[in-house]
């Protein structure tokens, strides 16, 4: 791909992925459960869809940070393993907390990650 094919991919992506309203874009949410320090698995149905079908290097995106995560892809599933643990503590995530996963971009494979922290209750 010549370099001017290459820039209009970019602003391609750029308008898709920074303009087009959040309830179109492709949106992932999951519970953190038990065992979600480790590795943290997509819906089949989202993976199927969005995401690639082999082994690749996964980016993470939190206001001004990035982490570089795995994602392995078997026949039956597609989670993010190598990494996740880094960013999970780093982001202090805790059984219950909801993260919301955006991917931006068509080609890249990047996603931009929201937090809802699960809120304590007193009886």
């Amino acid at each position: 791909m010549d370099a001017a094919c290459e820039s209009c991919a970019l602003w391609r992506d750029h308008c898709y992925w920074d303009h087009r309203k959040d309830e179109k874009k492709p949106q992932f949410s999951v519970v953190a459960p038990n065992d979600f320090k480790n590795s943290v698995a997509f819906c089949k149905e989202y993976a199927s869809a969005y995401l690639p079908s082999r082994d690749q290097t996964l980016t993470l995106q939190l206001e001004d940070k990035e982490w570089d995560t795995t994602l392995h892809v078997r026949p039956n599933s597609k989670a993010i393993h190598g990494g996740w643990s880094d960013f999970a503590i780093d982001n202090d995530l805790r059984l219950g907390d909801i993260c919301l996963f955006a991917k931006r971009g068509i080609r890249s494979l990047v996603m931009r990650i929201h937090f809802v922290r699960k809120l304590g209750i007193l009886l």
